[in-house]
């Protein structure tokens, strides 16, 4: 008797043990999608938090598609031509040099800034600003500060770029009189002249005059009266117009400096230049030194003593360890030993 209730009890408690279970069972299974459903809440909130930076990315990009449309076009041309069945050897180098060309062509168009890379450039700049920017000062805004800041900032950096390139050029003196001196050879046997400073002396103003420019031009963006056509004036409005290096075609005028020539010139956009000599030896032009930096002192040893010679210097820029553009126009010097 007693045994038939515990069985009876025993089939009436199983299935709500099987309830239990199943309860248990989805309790889990809550609980794992309320932590699917915190994580998901997360990373909606980071995602919220990012739309404001991805709209900005996105207005970016679209602003950008206009300069960078045509030079993929141009790349994917190149890429055509490429595939196309090659009949000799000489084609496929060819097709080779059009595609880094085009590359680096398209590079040069869609990295523009109206801050110049190199010194020259940037004492350029500096000059034109302080020259150009009084004009604007009443309908600007501008204080008299503003104005004499630019104009020591310029004054100063101008005088120390020139005395810089001074120093290296009598460096590069030594070395040649070192040589001379070692091995013998044409030339005198003077000591090389100090190069002498500039006078007057501009004042001395503090570090940082690329930042102070920098920040100056970026405040200058913001006042009421700016335009774009001002900033075109004073060449702080990146250039819109593609760069082509074809154009490019050196200017070059020669000072002597303690009997040796020396070829001034502007480096712009290229990054070096490839100076070639005829110093009238019968042996016409010859290569004579690629420089990045202006300007350039010719260290060969002068004449012999009481004789005279013209050394004429022809000049062209290189851009990606090519040369590019135009050859100068021919400058000459007479320079005696």
């Amino acid at each position: 008797m007693i045994r038939d209730i515990h069985q009876a009890l025993m089939n009436a408690l199983r299935p709500l043990l099987m309830v239990r279970q199943l309860l248990v069972n989805a309790r889990q299974q809550l609980m794992s999608i309320h932590q699917s459903l915190l994580d998901a809440h997360q990373l909606l909130t980071s995602v919220r938090q990012s739309l404001p930076g991805i709209r900005q990315s996105l207005l970016n990009a679209r602003q950008s598609v206009p300069s960078i449309h045509q030079p993929l076009l141009d790349v994917h041309q190149a890429l055509t031509d490429a595939r196309q069945p090659l009949p000799n050897h000489q084609q496929g180098l060819q097709i080779t040099h059009r595609i880094l060309i085009t590359v680096r062509r398209n590079h040069a168009m869609t990295t523009s800034s109206y801050m110049p890379n190199d010194d020259a450039g940037k004492a350029d700049l500096l000059d034109h600003l302080a020259a150009t920017l009084p004009k604007y000062a009443a309908l600007l805004g501008l204080s008299d500060a503003d104005i004499t800041t630019r104009q020591a900032d310029a004054a100063s950096f101008r005088y120390t770029l020139h005395t810089m390139n001074d120093m290296q050029s009598y460096a590069q003196h030594w070395t040649a009189y070192k040589n001379l001196l070692r091995d013998g050879g044409n030339g005198g046997a003077e000591w090389p002249v100090p190069p002498s400073l500039d006078q007057p002396m501009p004042p001395a103003v503090d570090p940082g005059v690329i930042p102070r420019l920098s920040a100056f031009v970026a405040h200058l963006k913001t006042l009421k009266n700016y335009t774009t056509a001002i900033g075109q004036d004073l060449w702080i409005v990146a250039a819109s117009h593609a760069f082509d290096p074809t154009t490019l075609k050196p200017s070059l005028s020669i000072q002597i400096r303690a009997g040796h020539p020396v070829i001034l010139w502007t480096k712009g956009k290229a990054s070096a230049i490839e100076i070639w000599v005829d110093r009238n030896d019968g042996n016409g032009f010859v290569f004579l030194i690629i420089n990045t930096e202006p300007n350039t002192t010719d260290t060969t040893p002068l004449p012999a003593p009481g004789t005279s010679a013209v050394w004429n210097y022809k000049a062209i820029y290189r851009l990606h360890d090519e040369q590019v553009g135009q050859w100068s126009d021919v400058v000459s010097v007479t320079v005696g030993g």
